[in-house]
């Protein structure tokens, strides 16, 4: 899979703080003829993104149907897009997008968006690539087939029963990676007031980007098997984000030392 890597200017590198701690996700509702997505940048989920001048760190996010997959628009409200084509069926979409694959390295001045090579004195680096989606339905028993199917993220969590019944007695999903199952991946799973709640703290990044934020403890967390599946207790009414991650070593170790991928999956129910 081919990326678009994403390029800084000098301003922004001095201003920005690190975008390895800061989550990423997708929200998005039917509002009379037209269909509004959001993307989340942060910490407070499910809330849209707030900091500037990052539209260029996203890619067009894409509504998958029956039909296909088509891009979305931007509008001029940063981190909101919408479609305004006519869908024959408006039961349940898909929308998804990726944050631009980013080179992360720490200095002595704090995160620095290079690599080992570009920055001076770098301690350590991450290449940095995000995947989200979130599953939209109107709460019909029935879910079209293709919302159970893997839809090509190089990380993706993919629901495998319907997570918006309430005739469900667990939920069920499935973590791929290239297309192919994952196992022992952790999921970390929590819901819109949970995070209110644990987040409800200020927090702030230094002059040398360093971002202050309490650790996070997920309110659930579960392990695939060896078929890339976790299974859990059917999931109350709410807004909840599941986030997985797979990290592996940069094939060149000069340029980078880890590789590391993040998918989150959103829905309401």
């Amino acid at each position: 899979m081919k990326y678009q890597l994403i390029t800084i200017s000098l301003s922004t590198l001095l201003m920005t703080s690190i975008a390895s701690a800061h989550d990423v996700w997708l929200t998005a509702k039917p509002i009379s003829d037209r269909i509004i997505a959001e993307i989340g940048y942060g910490h407070d989920f499910p809330s849209k993104g707030r900091l500037p001048n990052r539209q260029d760190y996203f890619v067009l996010p894409r509504i998958t149907t029956e039909q296909g997959s088509e891009p979305l628009e931007s509008t001029e409200t940063d981190y909101v897009y919408e479609y305004k084509q006519h869908l024959k069926n408006t039961e349940n979409f898909i929308i998804s997008t990726n944050m631009k694959p980013m080179f992360w390295s720490r200095t002595k001045k704090g995160w620095r968006p290079l690599d080992k090579q570009q920055a001076e004195q770098a301690s350590y680096c991450q290449f940095s690539v995000k995947f989200a989606k979130t599953i939209v339905s109107d709460g019909n028993l029935k879910l079209d087939s293709y919302i159970f199917k893997p839809i090509g993220q190089e990380l993706e969590i993919v629901p495998i029963n319907n997570i918006f019944s309430n005739n469900e007695q667990v939920d069920l999903f499935q973590v791929f990676y290239r297309g192919k199952p994952l196992s022992h991946s952790q999921v970390e799973i929590d819901s819109a007031e949970y995070i209110k709640n644990s987040h409800n703290h200020s927090h702030s990044h230094a002059a040398n980007n360093e971002s202050k934020h309490p650790p996070h403890t997920a309110e659930y967390s579960v392990t695939s098997n060896n078929d890339g599946i976790i299974s859990i207790k059917h999931l109350p009414a709410g807004e909840w984000m599941l986030l997985t991650k797979y990290k592996q070593p940069f094939e060149n170790r000069e340029q980078c030392d880890e590789s590391v991928a993040v998918a989150t999956l959103s829905f309401k129910r």
